[in-house]
């Protein structure tokens, strides 16, 4: 057998052919996809969209803001929107936007429901996603990408976390997370962010520990005001700063994590924390082995 179903996932192996290395694919069930365009009109003729959101009109007309919407279209969104989620598990090119939209659950709105269509209608040009990983060498490292949008949410002024583990060059996992506390400068944001990955890439590290392979971990970030709290002990100038989060510079200075510096275009992280151009996600999912693909494939459930 070459190609399982596993918890509505198509994975399929690949020979490798002209010289090129096996590889694995992972595939989300594209079927979601359809039921969510069906869900809210959006027909298989419709016009797609490059992006999961218009930038402008996202920030002007965010979610949480505008006219409530009536009851059958409320439980529509939300049933819509709880599908979305689903496909972002399989997608962190729609993580983010589908994140933003589950803020608006409580009180779905107008602008809500538009933004809605709207990530539909992306899924409709892009309705595929795939994971590749070649066949490489065990690497010496497993590394943590974390990026923050300070202030990111108009209404709120909470900031967006994102974080990214790779193995080598497979990406292995990616999540998108709005900040509980309020941070008052993009450095405090950055060190919450980079909190974040440390303590999911420290949860991997120990997994693979457990499957007997002892890899050293390293953690990246763009900012350097958030590597330096992190390599510095005690709040200092940020007094205001989570005490809780202070762990890290103690994992820091006993030298059992690195904290480096990644140039802010390189940053995988970057696809979970604000509205990117097509040019920019496709280049940075790239980055992380994850391609798109217009064209059918067999539905997961159904193989």
């Amino acid at each position: 057998m070459k190609q399982i179903v596993l918890l509505h996932r198509l994975i399929t192996w690949h020979d490798g052919v002209g010289g090129k290395p096996d590889s694995l694919t992972w595939e989300g069930d594209r079927r979601h996809v359809q039921i969510l365009c069906s869900q809210l009109g959006v027909q298989p003729t419709s016009n797609g969209r490059a992006t999961p959101a218009d930038k402008g009109r996202f920030t002007k007309c965010h979610p949480l803001t505008g006219d409530d919407l009536s009851g059958n279209e409320s439980r529509l969104y939300k049933s819509a929107c709880m599908r979305a989620n689903f496909i972002a598990l399989d997608r962190p090119d729609v993580q983010y936007i589908s994140k933003e939209l589950a803020r608006a659950m409580s009180r779905p709105s107008v602008f809500a429901m538009e933004h809605l269509k709207h990530l539909a209608r992306c899924l409709l040009k892009h309705p595929r996603l795939i994971w590749r990983f070649v066949r490489q060498h065990l690497p010496t490292h497993v590394d943590a990408f974390a990026d923050s949008n300070w202030a990111g949410c108009p209404v709120t002024r909470k900031s967006t976390t994102c974080c990214v583990l790779t193995l080598g060059a497979h990406c292995l996992s990616t999540s998108s997370f709005t900040q509980a506390v309020i941070s008052l400068s993009s450095g405090e944001a950055e060190y919450y962010a980079v909190v974040k990955g440390a303590c999911r890439l420290i949860g991997l590290v120990y997994l693979l520990r457990d499957l007997g392979c002892v890899l050293s971990p390293r953690l990246w970030s763009d900012s350097s005001a958030g590597i330096g709290i992190a390599c510095r002990r005690g709040a200092a100038g940020v007094r205001h700063i989570e005490t809780q989060t202070l762990w890290f510079q103690q994992q820091v200075a006993r030298r059992r994590l690195e904290s480096k510096k990644k140039a802010g275009k390189l940053n995988f992280a970057d696809v979970g924390t604000k509205v990117l151009d097509e040019n920019s996600m496709t280049r940075l999912c790239s980055g992380m082995g994850l391609v798109f693909s217009d064209s059918k494939a067999p539905s997961a459930t159904n193989t």
